[in-house]
């Protein structure tokens, strides 16, 4: 048996089909641009305006009441740097800061006084030990925790208390990460 059909000349894809597709999603897609060009320029209009804006409120801001002396509003932005300041130092999580300081401090170790250095971003720590061993091991955890960074060893000396009791005071400074 031998066919004699030609399957070249039939058409299987349907043209007309194909290409309406074609055309609705091109439409689709010219309309997202223009939508999104318009919200494009219409973004660039409202950051000028604003930007204009933000001028007028800080000239505003820069030019002295009238009736106020200039020390006096000298004074004033001083206060207002001041409690800004205190502001800051409120933000600092310091029950966590001495919660993980109490967690690296061996047994061994007391601290004596903590004072942070709000310019410079770092902590100083006094503390005593019974022994230079227990220094090293409180250093050595400081510098391994992922709390701590940039640990520095200030001073140590030896120090007598009574006839028997001797001990180590020493003086360490280090940043908390991520602050």
């Amino acid at each position: 048996m031998r066919f004699t059909g030609n399957l070249a000349t039939r058409t299987y894809i349907n043209h007309r089909l194909v290409n309406g597709i074609i055309a609705v999603l091109l439409a689709v897609l010219l309309l997202a641009l223009v939508w999104n060009v318009k919200r494009l320029f219409s973004g660039i209009g409202e950051r000028d305006s604003l930007s204009s804006e933000i001028g007028k409120v800080e000239n505003r801001l820069n030019v002295t009441p009238a009736g106020v002396t200039a020390q006096e509003y000298q004074a004033l932005q001083a206060g207002i740097r001041f409690h800004n300041d205190i502001i800051a130092r409120k933000t600092a999580d310091w029950s966590g800061l001495l919660e993980k300081l109490e967690q690296i401090t061996p047994p061994d170790v007391a601290l004596t006084a903590l004072e942070p250095d709000s310019r410079t971003g770092e902590i100083k720590v006094e503390a005593e030990s019974r022994s230079f061993d227990g220094v090293r091991g409180y250093l050595g955890r400081l510098e391994s925790s992922r709390h701590f960074s940039n640990v520095q060893l200030l001073s140590h000396r030896d120090q007598t208390v009574g006839d028997n009791n001797r001990g180590v005071r020493f003086v360490v400074t280090f940043r908390v990460a991520g602050q």
